[in-house]
């Protein structure tokens, strides 16, 4: 098997490591809502649910269009 081809080349290590940095940087967007929600909150003097409805909306409206 030629070494510059196989699962586990060097090529195949950076695909993977630049996969993993793709994903922790979308992920940040998906999560970072709930660090901010409890300003969102006293800031409007809104109940956790809420606050947490337009989020809930954007996502379910993002996965519906997906499909």
């Amino acid at each position: 098997m030629n070494p510059t081809t196989g699962s586990e080349s060097p090529y195949a290590w950076w695909r993977l490591l630049v996969s993993l940095a793709l994903m922790t940087l979308g992920g940040v967007g998906m999560y970072s809502v709930t660090v901010v929600l409890p300003r969102i909150q006293a800031e409007f003097g809104i109940d956790r649910g809420d606050a947490s409805l337009p989020y809930t909306l954007t996502w379910s409206a993002s996965v519906s269009a997906a499909s």
